[in-house]
């Protein structure tokens, strides 16, 4: 495969930690999802961050809050560089 300017992830292989993921399969990075602003009392929130993930491989993430005011705001980043499922093998010397 063309690794060339790719991160390359450890295959999961039944690990569960990356479900729904085959060897050599490609994976967008994850885009920068911000929420700022307060919580109101007995109010519902939810941030929705949609991964693209190639080649038909499931990708969606939920993060609801509720509850009371919690202060100034929250703030919720994150960052997963494109990549490839990478199969390592290990020769011993």
């Amino acid at each position: 495969p063309d690794l060339r300017g790719e991160f390359i992830r450890g295959w999961d292989d039944g690990r569960k930690v990356d479900t729904g993921r085959d060897l050599l399969s490609r994976q967008d990075g994850t885009s920068f999802s911000h929420y700022a602003g307060n919580f109101d009392i007995g109010s519902g929130h939810s941030i929705n961050n949609y991964d693209q993930i190639v080649d038909n491989q499931p990708g969606f993430s939920r993060f609801s809050f509720a509850g009371p005011s919690r202060g100034d705001g929250v703030n919720y980043v994150t960052i997963r560089p494109r990549n490839i499922a990478f199969n390592y093998i290990v020769r011993a010397a």
